[in-house]
């Protein structure tokens, strides 16, 4: 047992003076940073890609069922163009959006 501690010892102690065995140590950790940071790249890309999707399927949606709808809805009922048609009459809502938004 004490002959493989002393092998042991002296393989520490011939690495630890070793300009290779660093050399190789700071490749492997380099690789492994560089491993890491791929990971993060792909797990990011991913996760826009995902996110753009379903943007884009709920923007699908929201437009096919906008066409689709022929009756007055409650979506309809409040956006501002349907609002501003049922009236008929310019009132304080078109004031003050005419304020805020002058090159309407």
């Amino acid at each position: 047992m004490n002959d493989y501690m002393l092998k042991m010892k002296d393989e520490i102690e011939a690495r630890l003076k070793s300009e290779a065995w660093n050399l190789s140590i700071a490749h492997e950790v380099l690789q492994r940073v560089e491993i890491k940071k791929e990971k993060n790249i792909f797990r990011w890309s991913i996760a826009s890609v995902v996110t753009a999707f379903v943007f884009l399927l709920l923007f699908a949606f929201n437009v096919y069922f906008y066409f689709t709808n022929t009756t007055v809805s409650e979506y309809n009922l409040y956006s501002y163009s349907s609002a501003s048609s049922l009236i008929g009459e310019i009132s304080e809502v078109d004031l003050v959006i005419n304020e805020v938004f002058p090159m309407r």
